[in-house]
């Protein structure tokens, strides 16, 4: 803007004005002669100290107090009479007309204490050394382009209509402490205009700073820090404090006692540290905190009292401290995210404990967390759908979703997510440690984290309480996994944990007072140590209560002391090192399977000990499973056991008998007339060096099969075989039988000579046979056979004449001489085939025994 034409002279002057004009020979001595005194104030128009004027009553001051704006300009420009002035300071003055400094270079300091400006300030592209406002009241300040070489201050001020303050450049500080910009400029609609803003050293828009409309700091860069501490911001459903790539060499300060109603938007904007604990952030449904792209070289701290009412979005930030949410609250609506920072990174920790809470989703898909993921005690709540999405999320070191530990105090707070906990693909480098955690996942999964890596421990245990399915398929723990008193609860037939294809380096403990309500799934699961479980509570009645089919335990299963389960525990396929020990446990399934071992496979011992409770009347299935060692003393089993194709290589020390027990528990498998069950048991006892118990075993096999045939034919000839060489089994049984037939031919035999039954057969050298004799024809033969002929016959012997009958082929001599009497022929024809059945059963049961050895 153009200078008068004229300057204004000593004698122009009103009495206000000659006082600042005869102050300017002493400003001048004191910038040239240092020993001089400098006044506190140089020129003071107020009836009373500077600081208690009331500004706001400006408009009335009368003439005694009014400066022109034209006679400022001129001293700031070094246009005096007699001097050159290095500062201009005045105090209680009404400055009327326009103070238009627009494109000038001042020639000094210039201070205004408690002043009135009737018309706006304009400072657009001034260069100063330096502009103080104290406690002034201005219509507004437009300074697009100012450049100030210390500071530009305006503290305490009124400002009507916004500041503008584009592409200005103080190399100093900018300090608009406890400034009130009570409307917008009706240049740039904004209350403080920055954008391109350069600051040399701080900024500080605090204690009492308040702005009605927006404030903007695009591509503003501030050498020190940028404080907002007691600042009230306000722009409702708008923006509030637009700073995208805002640069902050120092701390952005937000905190304490900061509010802000509309939005914040620091987007690509890069600090040296956020502080925001105890702010206050209002935008409704909106988001509160926009920091997309956001970099801050050291921490960021929404703790101590932060609230946010819109929701915080992160996304992609870059952290190089921790991120400190203690004791702060996110709270956003409509589905949105309440804190969202996905794909972020934060090189420290990321603490969410006591006090914290996010009402809306918590979202960190893909976030990198390089120190301690720290939420013990915190509350995520989303009642309609995922509280935590943490897909793909890296922890570098431990993640405790917990209950506080170190209080001492059973009330201390825990964990709590209300809405699924989302963990897929995540991988934690130390613990994931829930124990005490609360999970309700409201109809959908509690915690859902497929694809999970666990560096350390996975603890969900010691209070641990889910509401929902855990599912953990294909995840991978490269410690323990303990579940120890936790609490897995669904809907009964659903699946309270699911860990197909769970890895786990070393054991897997789900005892001391673990409870689940709903099947906990392990099939395909590969365990490098052991599988322990005691005093556990499964439960899903007519389902499986542990289903575990093809699961690998390197170092066996135990399933101890008041272990119970209500539903069938599966471990169909199953590779099993160790042992399978079941000891004290009470399996219920309502007739079901009890304990379904089908195709299992134990390198080790199986080890069936007696239940703490009678097990009730279901089924355990052995059927094509292979165990190293069989040990079951004082087990009761079941009244159906599948054995078929159920092998084992020795039984435990002592058992090495057939016992009614054993021969109950053979009895007691469903169609047993396979000859495999009993074959089995018979080669254990053989490999131990007790063939009879394996014979006595293999012939209660074959009376089994025999029970089962339909035909009675059949089964009558399984009976016979079955008391004449014990199914081959004892085929010198037959000789029993042999002996007995003989004995008791020979006493009838010799019976029926003593009463004359026994003739000659043939009739030899004329002599009449016994036959004829026997017809009639003749009288009959005396009863001595005394032939004293040269032809005599062989005398009968009842015991030759019998042991020649039995036997087939071979001939004593006897049955082809004498032969009975009166209708005791069919005695002969029944011992030849008494003989031949008995050679021929004898040949029978040497070809099996030669067969099966």
């Amino acid at each position: 803007m153009a200078l008068s034409p004229h300057y204004l002279t000593r004698r122009d002057l009103t009495s206000p004005e000659s006082r600042l004009w005869d102050a300017l020979a002493r400003w001048d001595a004191v910038h040239h002669h240092d020993k001089l005194p400098a006044p506190e104030e140089a020129v003071n128009l107020a009836p009373g100290e500077p600081a208690q004027v009331d500004v706001s009553t400006g408009a009335t001051w009368g003439s005694d107090r009014q400066v022109r704006a034209d006679l400022i300009r001129q001293i700031l420009l070094g246009r005096t009479e007699r001097c050159r002035p290095r500062k201009l300071v005045l105090a209680g003055a009404r400055i009327t007309g326009r103070l238009d400094l627009e494109h000038l270079a001042l020639a000094c300091h210039l201070k205004l204490v408690s002043c009135y400006f009737d018309d706006k300030l304009v400072l657009d592209q001034t260069e100063a050394s330096g502009i103080y406002l104290i406690n002034c009241h201005i219509p507004s300040i437009e300074a697009t382009q100012l450049h100030t070489r210390h500071s530009f201050k305006a503290e305490n001020c009124t400002i009507r209509n916004g500041v503008t303050l584009i592409g200005a450049r103080i190399d100093g500080q900018l300090v608009l402490r406890n400034t009130k910009l009570l409307g917008v400029s009706q240049r740039y609609n904004d209350a403080l205009a920055a954008d391109a803003l350069t600051v040399g050293r701080g900024m500080y828009c605090d204690d009492g700073f308040r702005s009605e409309g927006l404030v903007s700091l695009v591509g503003a860069q501030i050498g020190g820090r940028l404080k907002f501490d007691g600042a009230r911001l306000r722009n409702a459903g708008g923006t509030a404090l637009h700073a995208d790539e805002l640069v902050v060499a120092g701390t952005l300060l937000m905190a304490p006692n900061c509010e802000v109603v509309g939005a914040v938007l620091l987007n690509a904007a890069r600090l040296g540290e956020l502080e925001c604990a105890g702010a206050q952030l209002n935008h409704g449904t909106g988001t509160a905190l926009q920091a997309v792209g956001l970099q801050v070289a050291q921490s960021v701290r929404f703790n101590n009292g932060f609230r946010a009412v819109g929701g915080v979005d992160i996304t992609n930030c870059r952290i190089g401290g921790r991120l400190d949410c203690t004791r702060g609250e996110f709270i956003q609506g409509g589905g949105r995210p309440a804190l969202e920072m996905s794909r972020a990174r934060v090189e420290q920790n990321m603490v969410c404990r006591t006090g914290f809470r996010a009402t809306g989703m918590v979202l960190l898909d893909g976030a990198d967390i390089r120190g301690d993921l720290r939420w013990e005690g915190g509350r995520f709540v989303n009642d309609t759908g995922v509280a935590i999405s943490a897909e793909g999320v890296r922890v570098g070191r431990n993640a405790r979703l917990a209950k506080i530990a170190d209080t001492g105090s059973p009330h201390a707070a825990r964990f709590q997510a209300t809405g699924s906990v989302v963990l897929a693909d995540s991988e934690i480098g130390g613990q994931l440690d829930c124990q005490g955690g609360s999970f309700d996942g409201k109809g959908e999964p509690a915690l859902s984290a497929p694809g999970l890596i666990v560096g350390n421990d996975l603890l969900l245990a010691n209070g641990f309480h889910a509401t929902g399915t855990v599912s953990l398929i294909g995840a991978e723990v490269r410690g323990h996994a303990d579940w120890s008193g936790g609490r897995f609860h669904t809907d009964v037939g659903a699946v309270a944990v699911n860990a197909t294809r769970l890895v786990v380096h070393h054991n897997l403990d789900f005892g001391n007072r673990f409870s689940a309500v709903g099947s906990v799934v392990l099939d395909g699961s590969h365990i490098k140590g052991k599988i322990e479980s005691s005093r556990a509570s499964l439960r899903n009645p007519n389902g499986e209560a542990l289903s575990a089919s093809r699961v690998e335990a390197l170092q066996g299963i135990r399933l101890l002391h008041r272990f119970a389960a209500t539903g069938t525990v599966n471990l169909e396929s199953a590779s099993i090192g160790v042992e399978l020990k079941i000891d004290g446990a009470k399996l219920t399934a309502a007739g079901g399977t009890l304990l379904n071992l089908r195709g299992a496979e134990i390198t080790g011992t199986l080890r069936l000990a007696e239940p703490s409770e009678p097990t009730d009347n279901g089924e355990i299935d052995l059927s094509y499973a292979r165990v190293l060692q069989l040990e079951d003393t004082g087990f009761v089993w079941p009244a159906r056991t599948r054995l078929d194709h159920f092998t084992y290589e020795t039984l435990e020390e002592g058992d090495q008998s057939l016992t009614p027990r054993r021969k109950t528990w053979l009895s007691s498998s469903p169609g047993t007339q396979s000859r495999q069950v009993y074959q089995q048991l018979a080669k254990v006892y053989r490999a131990a060096g007790k063939s009879a118990a394996a014979r006595e075993v293999l012939v209660a096999g074959e009376d089994a099969r025999a029970k089962e045939l339909p035909n009675p034919l059949r089964r009558g000839l399984r009976r016979l075989l079955r008391w004449t060489i014990g199914y081959g089994h004892h085929p010198f049984w037959i000789i029993r039988w042999f002996v007995g037939a003989w004995a008791l031919g020979g006493l009838l035999f010799y019976v029926l000579d003593c009463y004359g039954q026994i003739a000659l057969a043939n009739n030899l050298d004329g002599i009449p046979s016994c036959l004829e004799r026997a017809q009639g024809s003749i009288p009959a033969c005396p009863p001595d056979h005394t032939n004293t002929t040269a032809n005599t016959p062989p005398s009968f012997f009842g015991w030759v004449y019998s042991l020649d009958l039995l036997l087939p082929v071979v001939s004593l001599g006897q049955r082809a001489v004498w032969f009975p009497l009166h209708g005791w022929v069919w005695v002969t024809s029944l011992f030849t085939c008494l003989g031949w059945i008995f050679a021929t059963t004898l040949v029978y049961g040497l070809s099996r025994a030669i067969q099966r050895e």
